[in-house]
């Protein structure tokens, strides 16, 4: 460390630190007697990683004066290659040295191998190793690239505002209800239903506003931004409008729509005429009919007649 540069002040403080330190064995949860350490720090040791940095950089500086003065003399991973005279710092910055940190790694592999296995691989077998590892990984990088892209397009798509609409059938004899949700985009296409069942469910007032928390909880799910909601039910829309503490039978559920409105960057919830919301109505009691849950992600439905490309050009009424 003094051949480094570094004070006598630091160094000193550094020496205290490793020879201060001592440790205790733990056996069957009894805790031996505290030793000191004679061979360095031990495994673990937070000082450990940063004292081996400036150990691997004296020896490094060794070893490059060594072979400076051709002492030392370097391996190849093929006949054409670069030497490298050591393996403590290999990797590099820069696309041109991946092949280059790649052989090396290779060559340590292939020597253990030598040791443990008695296998011996050739320059040319490494050479050829490390560029298909590195092409693979650029492949794995350009697929990244890709997905990542795709995402980017979906969160614009999703930035778009975007209609839930929603609707809930309910069966009074056995207290059951289906909940739908009809997910449509700005464009008109319809983008996902969703239907759900509940038991337990004291009325129709209590399925139209836990069916609207299904609503949030779906757009949460899509990553929906801007985003309105629509129901039959003025009752529930209007509660789920307002941000006041409701005093009602279904205060829990409205809390928790209240709670999800942050989520958000924009939010609205629209009252719609049950004639412009057939199609949820339908798909809830179809659903309580069959007694099955359904979510269908850009469904072509045999109830209305879509276009060639399946798509509707505007919401079914």
């Amino acid at each position: 460390m003094a051949r480094m540069g570094f004070v006598i002040n630091w160094i000193e403080t550094i020496m205290k630190c490793l020879t201060s330190v001592s440790y205790s064995i733990v056996v069957n949860g009894y805790i031996g007697e505290k030793f000191q350490p004679t061979r360095g720090l031990c495994q673990g040791d937070p000082l450990s990683s940063f004292l081996f940095l400036i150990c691997e950089e004296g020896l490094s500086c060794l070893m490059r004066l060594a072979a400076r003065e051709a002492l030392l003399k370097g391996v190849k991973a093929n006949r054409n290659g670069p030497q490298w005279k050591h393996l403590m710092t290999i990797f590099k910055c820069g696309k041109e040295n991946h092949l280059e940190n790649f052989q090396l790694w290779f060559i340590w592999s292939s020597r253990n191998k030598l040791i443990h296995e008695k296998k011996s691989e050739t320059g040319t077998e490494l050479s050829q190793k490390a560029q298909r590892y590195m092409a693979e990984l650029e492949g794995l990088t350009e697929r990244m690239s890709t997905l990542n892209t795709d995402r980017s397009h979906s969160q614009r798509e999703a930035n778009t505002r975007v209609t839930i609409q929603f609707n809930a059938a309910f069966d009074k004899r056995d207290f059951k209800s289906a909940l739908s949700l009809v997910v449509w985009a700005q464009s008109g296409e319809l983008l996902e239903t969703k239907t759900v069942l509940n038991t337990n469910v004291p009325s129709p007032f209590a399925a139209k506003a836990y069916v609207g928390l299904q609503a949030l909880k779906l757009g949460i799910s899509m990553d929906l931004l801007p985003i309105t909601i629509m129901g039959d039910s003025h009752t529930v829309i209007k509660k789920c409008q307002s941000m006041k503490p409701d005093k009602s039978v279904i205060e829990v559920i409205i809390s928790d729509i209240q709670s999800k409105k942050i989520c958000f960057q924009e939010i609205s919830f629209q009252f719609i005429n049950r004639t412009k919301n057939v199609y949820a109505h339908k798909i809830a009691a179809e659903s309580l009919k069959k007694g099955e849950e359904t979510h269908l992600k850009r469904v072509i439905s045999n109830l209305y007649h879509s276009n060639s490309e399946g798509r509707w050009r505007r919401n079914p009424n």
